[in-house]
């Protein structure tokens, strides 16, 4: 239970200082659409993980 509590705190303050930097380096004004490609290929590498790897396990 420990373990995972610090490793949820450690991702959280990577994750925050990743998306501080992310929108310190992109172009004024779109820092909107790059974060959502950002998001999109973050969330969407994690669902498609669960349907390849999944099968392999079992």
């Amino acid at each position: 239970m420990l373990c995972g509590a610090l490793l949820g705190f450690s991702f959280g303050a990577f994750m925050s200082a990743n998306w501080a930097l992310a929108t310190d380096l992109l172009p004024k004004g779109e820092e909107a659409q790059y974060l959502g490609l950002t998001n999109l290929a973050t969330a969407g590498g994690s669902a498609l993980t669960l349907f390849i790897i999944g099968p392999m396990i079992d």
